[in-house]
């Protein structure tokens, strides 16, 4: 019995499985199957990670991206958390022990560091139940002028059949929004709206600071794990936090939103209606320096900690 699964393939680069546009650059995306036993590269074209899983059986997934060149990860263990934890509630047996999904993860992250990764896990709950499959590309980080200039969003009245799943489902429902903000340059992510108020991102988590309470939904929405940080952050900075939706059209002195991928990207205008005259606000600095720290101190190792 060999120890772990064997890389199926001369390399793992056989794996190769289409393109992305990444930071304005063409990269490569490779799709596996993996069980403990087996990594088995899949022949799937697809220009994103959405194009990906949207060729994989419908089920749980997360995503997220390494830092610290290849071989850490934020909230890893939340990552693992969010496949196993409602699989598991159904009776769903993972072909991956949680234990052993980090080092094969660290294997093939290992073809892009120094450089960092951006990964998808999928766990399917139908179709072939128990199946465990990653989509891994390079990764680059956001263009710093974004943190300096912030970012536009618009709004869609759209919400999550259940938000406390993040399930592949969502992805299918909202591929006509998803698309229209890789096809207009100009917007960076769509807020989902219910009843004229601000929800959350379709990929990410929504604050606002009015009057300098933090203030961000709390019912309703996904529960993302660099949100966790970021509340955490502001009550070690003693910052209010108002846990409620904002309303569109509210008035709004700062905005922002985080993501595993992102972090933390200032939003200067929500659909027609600038925010904060334009540019990032105090809180919003505040928040993404101390954000920054949190990972360099804190972030999990993918195949854990050297000897």
């Amino acid at each position: 019995m060999p120890r772990g699964p064997t890389f199926s393939g001369s390399r793992i680069r056989d794996g190769w499985s289409g393109m992305a546009y990444n930071a304005g650059c063409m990269t490569e995306i490779l799709v596996f199957q993996l069980t403990d036993q087996e990594v088995r590269p899949l022949e799937i074209s697809a220009d994103s990670l959405d194009g990906v899983t949207s060729q994989l059986p419908s089920g749980l997934y997360t995503t997220f991206c390494t830092c610290c060149g290849g071989r850490k990860v934020l909230g890893l263990q939340a990552h693992y958390e969010r496949l196993y934890g409602p699989a598991e509630a159904q009776s769903i047996q993972a072909d991956v022990p949680r234990c052993a999904l980090g080092g094969i993860l660290s294997r093939l992250t290992s073809q892009n560091a120094p450089g960092e990764s951006r990964l998808r896990l999928v766990l399917s709950i139908s179709g072939s139940p128990g199946a465990v499959y990653a989509a891994i590309q390079p990764f680059s980080p956001l263009p710093p002028k974004l943190s300096i200039e912030g970012v536009r969003v618009k709004t869609y009245s759209m919400v999550r059949e259940d938000p406390h799943l993040k399930c592949t489902a969502f992805i299918e429902a909202s591929q006509d929004i998803r698309r229209q903000v890789r096809q207009d340059g100009d917007v960076f992510e769509m807020l989902l709206v219910q009843d004229g108020c601000i929800l959350e991102g379709m990929t990410s988590n929504f604050y606002a600071v009015i009057g300098g309470v933090l203030t961000t939904a709390e019912a309703g929405i996904l529960p993302g794990v660099t949100r966790r940080t970021i509340l955490n952050l502001a009550r070690e900075d003693e910052i209010e936090i108002d846990y409620r939706p904002v309303c569109i059209g509210e008035a709004i002195d700062e905005a922002f939103i985080t993501s595993s991928s992102r972090g933390v990207v200032p939003v200067v205008m929500i659909d027609e209606q600038p925010i904060g005259g334009g540019v990032p606000g105090e809180t919003t600095r505040i928040l993404a320096r101390g954000y920054e720290q949190y990972v360099a101190l804190h972030a999990e190792w993918l195949g854990g900690q050297p000897a």
